[in-house]
């Protein structure tokens, strides 16, 4: 799941594709998640992970094949468009650059935007350092980042707000953070543990506080930027919480959280 911060009402998300019957993976959203329609104009390729531009609203998508930064085509025909007018219309006119190619490299499992930087976090443990150019979309190669078991599986990236350095990590074997924007890491999150934690979320009205979504183990909280932890909620205890966003990044009122059994909401507050 990923929010435009621009439009807080857009959402987007990648749901599972079967390889023997594929269909579309990326949809969107225009009233909070309620209603859903594809994004057809990326076809049935395997979307592997989301990121939206606080700045610009732009979208990065990482499939098996490349790294690419979608835009809204500014034609003179819809540049005037709300997003609600869009999806009514059934305009898709997202328009794809293609950052970098994929192939032969550890499929994508985790995104990360923060500030400047594109984090790729990938299935054998690297994690990749990209600048991003938000006039030429991206400057690459990458820089790699240390301190992360060989063979680890990185599957969720968050910064803290209002600390651009400070960056959390979930893992297929719990947590990790850096102080230093992403170039060096240690483990963290000792009530987590082991556990394999999906999905992580920082809002910025809810100073540090940091959701993570773990599978099988429900979603947990910290109010400590991390240090200490503790369950959210109660519902999710046996899915894979696959995502989690909130409705509004400034104003959040839901917390939603996406699972292999469909999309959950709960008010904010109310775990």
């Amino acid at each position: 799941l990923a929010v435009d911060p621009a439009h807080p009402q857009v959402m987007y998300t990648a749901v599972d594709s079967s390889p023997a019957s594929p269909r579309p993976m990326l949809y969107w959203s225009v009233d909070g998640g309620v209603h859903w329609q594809p994004r057809a104009s990326l076809g049935r390729e395997r979307v592997q992970a989301l990121a939206v531009d606080g700045v610009t609203g732009d979208l990065y998508i990482a499939t098996l094949a490349d790294v690419r930064c979608a835009t809204a085509s500014t034609v003179a025909t819809g540049a005037s468009l709300s997003p609600q007018e869009r999806y009514a219309s059934g305009r898709d006119d997202l328009r794809y650059t293609i950052l970098t190619s994929l192939q032969g490299q550890a499929p994508v499992t985790a995104f990360g935007l923060i500030e400047d930087t594109l984090y790729v976090g990938t299935r054998d443990g690297g994690l990749q350092l990209v600048l991003v150019d938000r006039t030429g979309r991206g400057v690459w190669p990458w820089e790699t980042a240390e301190g992360l078991s060989e063979g680890l599986t990185l599957q969720t990236l968050c910064g803290l707000p209002g600390e651009p350095e400070s960056i959390l990590a979930g893992s297929s074997a719990g947590l990790y953070a850096s102080a230093d924007g992403g170039r060096t890491w240690f483990k963290a999150g000792e009530a987590v543990g082991e556990r394999s934690v999906l999905s992580l979320c920082a809002p910025a009205a809810l100073p540090e506080t940091v959701l993570a979504g773990t599978a099988g183990s429900g979603v947990w909280i910290s109010r400590d930027a991390g240090l200490t932890w503790s369950r959210y909620g109660v519902g999710l205890s046996g899915a894979e919480v696959l995502s989690l966003t909130l409705d509004d990044p400034a104003a959040p009122r839901w917390l939603y959280a996406g699972t292999r059994d469909g999309l959950w909401r709960l008010p904010v507050g109310a775990g």
